[in-house]
């Protein structure tokens, strides 16, 4: 049964302490069990429809409107760790081919991308 099943059912029981509790206290209680060693999954802000990983840090994702975005690596501070890339794709892969963890794109036209924005002209 899942956590947020357990917590409604015990809730609703007959005399019990979750009563007591405010909604605050609660929260901090539900955001305990998440933050459980045995859930090894952390979320990240931000919201995609595709995702192609290369590395740890060489991340890259395209929203529900075709918008490209790359990864900072700072997802610690509660912002949005991702930044907007120009452009708009449809599909994107990552170091897939390209050892070197280029970032490529298909739009909607079908047309092929490679991004070199970070490379040294």
């Amino acid at each position: 049964m899942a956590f947020s099943a357990r917590l409604r059912e015990h809730h609703r029981g007959p005399g019990t302490r979750w009563r007591r509790l405010s909604a605050g206290r609660q929260a901090l209680l539900a955001l305990a069990h998440l933050r459980n060693p045995s859930n090894p999954w952390q979320n990240v802000n931000g919201s995609l429809k595709r995702i192609a990983v290369g590395s740890r840090t060489n991340v890259w994702g395209i929203d529900p409107a075709g918008s490209i975005y790359r990864y900072t690596n700072n997802d610690a501070s509660g912002s949005n760790p991702w930044i907007n890339i120009p452009g708009t794709a449809t599909d994107i892969a990552v170091g897939a081919v390209g050892a070197d963890g280029t970032a490529w794109h298909v739009n909607n036209a079908g047309e092929i991308y490679r991004y070199t924005g970070d490379q040294p002209s």
